[in-house]
């Protein structure tokens, strides 16, 4: 049987300050979304990089204005700095990104039809 190696934190440091760099330079030259540019429809996270500036900011309103999937971002940054395995039970942490998963399109379908929680709120 093959052995398995988890990925050291260093490694994990190191991707995610990455990932957060190239989202920064991303983000300063205000670079298009990709899907929405070409489709003309938002895609299921358009808002986020703006909810996440507004949280960082503690504006907690206006970022779930902007997406209200923000605070999910942490619990996605844990999942995957602990290999999928944030909680004891396997079944939870899949329910987690279940759950997740159903809150990203619930959201997506709100702004498709046209109800966003800036109307609501």
């Amino acid at each position: 049987m093959p052995k398995t190696t988890a990925v050291s934190w260093q490694k994990k440091s190191l991707a995610f300050g990455l990932a957060a760099a190239v989202y920064g330079v991303l983000w300063l030259i205000r670079f298009p979304c990709l899907f929405f540019t070409a489709t003309g429809v938002p895609c299921p996270g358009c808002g986020m990089s703006r909810a996440l500036w507004a949280l960082l900011q503690g504006h907690i309103g206006e970022a779930v204005r902007w997406h209200p999937m923000v605070f999910s971002l942490p619990v996605i940054g844990l999942l995957i700095w602990t290999d999928g395995a944030l909680f004891r039970r396997p079944w939870a942490d899949r329910l987690l990104l279940i759950g997740i998963g159903v809150g990203f399109l619930a959201c997506y379908v709100m702004r498709l039809s046209g109800v966003w929680l800036t109307r609501i709120i």
